[in-house]
């Protein structure tokens, strides 16, 4: 595969923004107002040899601290008040395509999975590895659960099926057919103080709610599109639902309880190809990406866009909640070459950083964003 960002460590421009020097050597800032767009040339943190995949914000000694994990088949643990690096280490044998953040005994240890077919444990400090999981087909996505007051792991093979892992002894607990063949933290939910997961089949529209402590499936209901594309659960009103797309514009919500579609979603003019999951207020609101270059933000409870954020040129690619000063943002990329930072109580743009190559993730820690794009990752500091 060409690695297109081969070659490129350098922020070659930065779009309208707030953001201000960061003021820690080798990690970029930049200096914009509203009246005019700064072009500013600066290293950034690099190191990856292909693209980075994944990216979760860690909390080391007080210290804020970025994990990334790359095609290049490493993981790498960056400190946000300095440029250095821990030494990188080859955690697996293919590309990383995923990593959750779970802390054991205390101490911050990162889960990730990959195409060599295995999911890892390894102390984040040390890089140790605690346990090793082989499973039967490539470890494509994982998630980290708290069962029974002990960390989990949930990933899906390509054909659909979910595996819960203990991480602390690496034995499989059990199984959930039906899966979406991606899992994210969307697909996990709390009811009546119990975690459940949200499964999804891809042949024939059926979605379960499976309680994940007892490996029960609790609710079943069938959808009105065989085609589910993304799934993701909800609980509105102490009622589990569940929100499904099938490559099209609208986004439906079940409820688990009647097995009924109670809101259709409709505003998006293509595809909707992202969902994510926010409270505001005390109540659940959903953030959508969608090929019609626009993201909206719905209050579940009326079903009513509350917000339409547009501005990028292009398919969203990443959507994802983040909290800077306390306040509610959603940080978007999109294949425009550009991530958007909006805030979620005016609608406002809130700044617009122009990126060389499309972001593959992000995230954001103590005021900073963290924005990865191909094998390298900048840190932007208000």
């Amino acid at each position: 595969m060409t690695d297109p960002g081969a070659g490129r460590r350098f922020l070659t421009s930065v779009g309208v923004g707030v953001y201000t020097d960061s003021g820690i050597p080798g990690l970029p800032g930049a200096v914009t107002d509203a009246d005019r767009v700064a072009a500013l040339l600066a290293p950034m943190a690099t190191g990856h040899t292909n693209f980075v995949q994944s990216l979760c914000a860690s909390d080391m000694d007080g210290r804020p601290h970025a994990i990334s994990t790359g095609y290049d088949g490493t993981l790498r643990l960056w400190g946000l008040t300095s440029a250095r690096t821990v030494p990188s280490r080859e955690w697996h044998t293919d590309w990383i395509t995923d990593i959750t953040e779970v802390v054991m005994g205390g101490r911050p240890h990162v889960l990730t999975g990959s195409y060599d077919g295995s999911v890892r444990l390894r102390r984040t400090a040390t890089g140790e590895c605690v346990c090793s999981l082989t499973l039967l087909d490539h470890g494509e996505a994982v998630g980290c659960v708290i069962v029974d007051e002990r960390p989990h792991a949930l990933t899906v093979d390509h054909d659909g099926t979910t595996h819960l892992w203990d991480v602390r002894t690496g034995h499989q607990v059990r199984s959930f057919s039906g899966g979406s063949g991606e899992l994210s933290g969307e697909d996990v939910l709390t009811v009546d103080g119990r975690p459940h997961l949200v499964t999804a089949s891809a042949y024939d529209g059926t979605v379960k709610l499976w309680d994940v402590s007892s490996g029960e499936c609790s609710h079943t209901l069938q959808t009105e599109d065989p085609d589910i594309e993304r799934v993701a659960g909800v609980v509105i009103g102490d009622r589990p639902h569940a929100l499904t797309t099938a490559y099209s514009s609208d986004v439906h919500l079940w409820d688990f309880g009647t097995g009924q579609c109670v809101r259709i979603l409709t505003g998006h003019t293509a595809s909707v190809e992202l969902m994510c999951r926010i409270t505001l207020g005390d109540r659940p609101h959903l953030l959508t990406g969608s090929h019609d270059h626009t993201v909206r933000l719905w209050d579940l409870h009326t079903g009513e866009a509350v917000l339409r954020l547009t501005g990028h040129s292009a398919p969203i690619h990443t959507v994802s909640r983040v909290a800077l000063d306390g306040e509610p943002h959603a940080l978007t990329a999109a294949d425009d070459h550009t991530a958007r930072l909006w805030n979620l109580r005016t609608g406002e743009c809130a700044a617009t950083i122009g990126l060389p190559l499309v972001a593959t993730a992000a995230t954001a820690v103590d005021n900073q964003l963290i924005i990865c794009f191909a094998d390298d990752m900048a840190l932007f500091e208000r």
